[in-house]
């Protein structure tokens, strides 16, 4: 049953009116006081401190997708991520009109206005990638089509010859990431393309006009104002202020959060000072009505027990708890009672649960690999210490597996980054669908390679998970047209394993896996080979015997 701390003190008051009319004054004095306290802390206090809680959950999800739309690979992906942007905004911005928060509203308004900037240079970006991919095809086309005519020319071997070389050359430059290179590269192509000219020169009048007209095509695609090698350093322009304008953006939101926090601080110093000044103001009241009714001394005494148990030390704890929370200490504050100062104990109990699952949630984010959604590689030293204490602990077996895609630097070079992104992607789920145990845990370990620990493991079920695993990556049929085993992306798989009763290190049972990988990369790849810790044995299980 509720018991509001007003009424019981009126209702203890109006006795006391009987006997004394002037104590009965200044304590009904003292009760509106608390109650004007507590209605101004659960009216005032608590809303802005919620609506300031909503918005800093609201501003959160914005540099997530600040990241998102500046690692748009698609039009269709930018318009979702931009679509979600201005959703968000405008949550926050009516959330700011309603708390009539007009210096948080201009910096907001500036965020809203880089994310647009943002979106529009994304969106150049990718129409340049579009554009550059149809001159690609178009130079394939062409070179496809010179060689069909040439065909069976001997006065034009050698001329076609070098006109290829110039084609080979260019589709290189389509790979290059810095504007130097590309600037160099089109200084090369310049003076290959001036060879080719001088090589015309000395070719049979029957065939000159072919390859002179072929020739000039070529430069024209290369080389002109709206050429590849043009369309090439625009894009790479673009990709940096697209990097620049993020990195703005973030920090942006960085200082908008910093001042939402400052101005919840404020928020609780202010409750702070008015909890302290109301339990001045009553100990100041408790000492006059002793001066004052010397007479009733034995019922003011009692009154004033009655207002310190219920009211004063009940705030004065919740003061120090809400300190100490501030403070850093997890601690539940608990208020007996069923009361106003109770729900402030419970409103402070909730903030402090919530900002705890934000903090929580930063920490996943930064135990997660952007780039394929699974742990990192500071998540799995934090697990492999875990589970290797757990290992020794209850005496049961652990193996680790170490998986490094095969000739991954090829298929980077020949598909471009883009593709060699989506296929760790694409490894990266097969590893979370095949390692499916809660105990079990995948991460990526580093560039293409990833990393399981399997808990509670035999070397036997190690070798079956692993060859699931190459199964199911080979089942993905990724083309890899550059690697030398396969016409498909392959895997290999390097396995330590700790057996019931031997012992184990951090560095030893990793070093172990990367051996046997290295093994297994040096015995042809697309493999398994295991190496048992506490036996000191490397056993070789290949993917295709």
């Amino acid at each position: 049953m509720r018991q509001p701390i007003s009424i019981i003190i009126l209702g203890a008051l109006s006795g006391f009116l009987f006997l004394f009319s002037l104590l009965a004054w200044m304590s009904y004095d003292r009760s509106e006081k608390t109650t004007a306290l507590l209605s101004d802390i659960g009216q005032t206090a608590l809303p802005n401190m919620h609506n300031a809680m909503i918005l800093n959950m609201g501003i959160l999800e914005i540099p997530y997708l600040n990241e998102q739309l500046a690692q748009a690979n698609s039009q269709a992906m930018r318009r979702i991520v931009n679509q979600e942007i201005l959703n968000v905004s405008a949550r926050i911005e009516q959330h700011l009109l309603d708390s009539k928060q007009a210096n948080l509203e201009v910096k907001f308004q500036l965020i809203v206005d880089e994310l647009a900037n943002l979106n529009a240079l994304v969106q150049h970006k990718l129409n340049l990638a579009v554009i550059i991919q149809q001159y690609e095809t178009e130079l394939y086309r062409y070179h496809a089509e010179a060689l069909s005519l040439a065909n069976g020319s001997s006065d034009l071997s050698i001329w076609l010859m070098h006109f290829s070389s110039v084609v080979t050359q260019a589709n290189r430059s389509l790979g290059l990431t810095g504007l130097q290179d590309l600037r160099n590269m089109r200084v090369q192509l310049s003076a290959m393309l001036n060879e080719q000219y001088q090589l015309i020169e000395g070719l049979d009048p029957s065939v000159h006009k072919l390859a002179e007209t072929y020739t000039l095509t070529l430069n024209h695609l290369l080389l002109a104002d709206n050429g590849v090698i043009a369309l090439r350093t625009e894009q790479l322009r673009v990709a940096g202020r697209v990097a620049g304008r993020t990195n703005f953006i973030r920090s942006l939101v960085s200082d908008f959060i910093k001042e939402t926090d400052y101005e919840m601080l404020v928020l609780q110093q202010s409750l702070r000072g008015h909890i302290t000044l109301n339990t001045q103001d009553a100990e100041k009241d408790a000492r006059v009505f002793l001066l004052v009714y010397s007479v009733a001394f034995c019922f003011i005494i009692v009154s004033i027990v009655f207002l310190k148990v219920r009211v004063l030390n009940r705030l004065a704890h919740l003061k120090n708890r809400v300190l100490a929370q501030v403070g850093g200490q997890p601690h539940v504050i608990q208020i007996d009672g069923n009361d106003e100062i109770a729900d402030l104990a419970g409103a402070f109990n909730y903030y402090a649960l919530k900002a705890k699952e934000h903090n929580e949630k930063v920490e996943k984010l930064s135990l997660t690999d952007a780039l394929t959604g699974i742990g990192n590689r500071r998540a799995f030293d934090e697990a492999l210490k875990h589970d290797i204490e757990l290992s020794v602990a209850l005496d049961s077996p652990l193996c680790i597996l170490m998986i490094d895609v095969d000739y991954f630097k090829n298929y980077n070079d020949f598909y471009g980054h883009q593709a060699g992104d989506e296929c760790l992607r694409k490894i990266a789920k097969v590893l979370q669908y095949t390692v499916t145990r809660k105990q079990d845990f995948v991460a990526r370990y580093g560039g293409e390679e990833f990393i399981c620990i399997l808990q509670d493991t035999d070397s036997k079920a190690a070798q079956q998970v692993a060859q699931r695993i190459l199964q199911a990556i080979e089942a993905l049929h990724i083309e890899h047209k550059t690697s030398k085993i396969a016409k498909h992306i392959t895997v290999s798989i390097g396995i330590s394993c700790r057996g019931s009763g031997g012992a184990l290190k951090v560095d030893s049972v990793i070093k172990e896996a990367d051996q046997a990988l290295y093994q297994a990369k040096a015995e042809g790849r697309n493999r398994v080979v295991l190496r048992e810790t506490s036996m000191g044995l490397a056993l070789v299980n290949p993917a295709n015997p």
